[in-house]
């Protein structure tokens, strides 16, 4: 799940990654004889406990109950390659912050979006050391912001968190159900994991194997040694050791991350959970032979997506004194924005951004402002139903131009959704308006729902059968593939399509085309 501070590493790997219907057998297998299954790489170099939160949990009473409702401004850094290519959807963005936030309820602690930058950097798009993915975020940081980069590949990680520079996220572990957004804020505020000191297992590096039936030692070893200071790098290897945490709370403020109400927790690899008791499926036992289960709720712990649901509170009241202390410059005490009236979005004029018949390759759209929208999100798509977009982005302004669209003559459907800085859940979006780049021409006595194919599902089939045309003397079509690329047109001859023998199996959309008006019809090769 990330980087502690300045380099506590431990891989995360997300349960969504795994679930389709063609590993979900395997996947039982292993979640239930090997606990280990799903953690690809260890704990890499860790780092002490971060120095502020030493001194705060020395001290706890003087910080206690700080703050009421506190907010604080990220920058989200979408990283693509250096041409601008394979940058994260902006659509499934805004549902990864929406998880965010909502992992965030509860917690005193809302987030807002700043700003929304897009970084055209290959290096920094897929990296493969903590040194230069740091220095490269430092280099692109947005003042008095949290700053979080959306990247294909953080050190082979789903994510991690440098002091001084930011939080790296990894596209593949941030969809809809995965809490490592979450996880990384919470380190980005001071937090350790739970299992604190046993990142490398008992000796550091996985060297000293043990078993948890046994019990653990009083006392665990961790080393760091890569380290960024503020101004320049060290690269001093030092070894600690970190109590182990008792199951009867005797050492909880002394040992592990500090805190008592996070029960111990010994398990510094990926783990599934009883989803029922909300507990390791892994007992372990303390060094006074008291047996007991991992807390499997915790976002900061290493147990499944699943599983995870909640800061403590301990960790909370941290979380917002590290806030009002380490953040100051930027965390405000009231709400920054307004919420935008639904009627408002549902009554949105989307400006034609052409007279119809042009060839279309850069398209300018505009649209009517909302007010109180701070961003919006524009989205164009291939098919009424806006299953398969082409094209996503976010803006501050209610215009936009997309490049490269295509050369062919194809309809495309676009919408806009407004969203404040805070709001990124049940986002309200414009109607989904047509774009026709074809001539129109009046031909009311033609009824397009009359029109029908078969079969809609092609095995060996070769052809496709129009159903409703006969009556009309020139009809063409285009086949077209979810991208929006023409693979295929012509004149329907004999009320049926010959389609091409090198057809791919996957989905398709045939647009049949009569004096001007249109009707799409979805099949799929298989």
């Amino acid at each position: 799940m990330g980087i502690h501070k300045n380099q506590e590493l431990v891989y995360f790997y997300p349960l969504s990654k795994l679930m389709s219907m063609k590993y979900l057998t395997v996947l039982i297998l292993l979640l239930t004889f090997s606990p280990m299954c799903i953690a690809q790489n260890p704990c890499g170099t860790p780092t002490e406990k971060d120095p502020w939160l030493v001194k705060y949990q020395k001290d706890r009473e003087n910080y206690a109950h700080r703050g009421g409702e506190l907010y604080l401004p990220i920058t989200i850094n979408n990283v693509a390659e250096d041409d601008g290519s394979k940058i994260f959807s902006e659509t499934n963005l805004l549902k990864s912050l929406c998880g965010l936030q909502t992992d965030f309820q509860g917690t005193g602690i809302t987030f807002f979006m700043k700003n929304y930058l897009q970084i055209n950097d290959t290096d920094l798009f897929s990296h493969s050391d903590f040194k230069s993915g740091g220095d490269l975020m430092r280099s692109y940081n947005t003042p008095n912001s949290l700053n979080c980069y959306i990247v294909d590949d953080p050190v082979g990680n789903c994510g991690y968190f440098f002091r001084n520079a930011g939080v790296a996220l990894n596209t593949g572990c941030i969809a809809v159900g995965d809490h490592t957004w979450a996880h990384e804020m919470g380190h980005n505020l001071s937090l350790p994991h739970p299992f604190f000191g046993w990142e490398g297992g008992v000796g550091y590096d996985d060297e000293i194997s043990h078993s948890y039936n046994n019990p653990a030692p009083d006392s665990v070893l961790r080393q760091r040694t890569l380290w960024f200071n503020g101004d320049s790098w060290t690269d001093t290897l030092i070894q600690f050791a970190v109590a182990t945490e008792r199951l009867d709370g005797s050492n909880c403020y002394d040992a592990a991350d500090g805190f008592c109400d996070t029960k111990p927790d010994y398990l510094s690899y990926r783990w599934s959970c009883n989803l029922a008791e909300s507990i390791s499926n892994v007992q372990q036992t303390d060094p006074d032979g008291g047996k007991f289960y991992s807390d499997a709720s915790l976002f900061m712990s290493y147990s499944l997506d699943v599983c995870a649901s909640r800061f403590s509170e301990e960790q909370i009241e941290a979380m917002k004194a590290n806030a009002i202390d380490e953040q100051a410059d930027m965390v405000l005490f009231s709400n920054p924005t307004n919420v935008i009236n639904d009627d408002d979005v549902l009554t949105m004029n989307l400006d034609d951004p052409f007279d119809a018949g042009l060839d279309f390759k850069d398209i300018d759209f505009s649209w009517q402002a909302v007010q109180n929208a701070d961003f919006y999100l524009v989205t164009l798509g291939v098919e009424p139903t806006m299953s398969f977009i082409l094209k996503d982005t976010i803006v501050t302004q209610p215009n936009v131009s997309f490049k490269e669209i295509s050369t062919n003559h194809s309809d495309y459907y676009w919408k806009v959704t407004p969203f404040n800085s805070i709001d990124f859940c049940d986002l309200q979006s414009s109607p989904i308006t047509q774009i026709n780049f074809t001539e129109v021409s009046a031909a009311d006595d033609i009824n397009l729902n009359a029109i029908s194919i078969y079969p809609n599902l092609l095995r060996e089939e070769s052809t496709i059968n129009i159903n409703g045309i006969s009556h009309v003397k020139s009809v063409s079509y285009e086949l077209i593939n979810p991208s929006g690329e023409l693979i295929q047109k012509g004149i329907i001859s004999n009320d049926e399509i010959a389609l091409e023998n090198n057809l791919a199996n996957g989905i398709y959309f045939v647009r049949i085309k009569i004096e001007g008006k249109n009707q799409l019809f979805k099949i799929m090769k298989m």
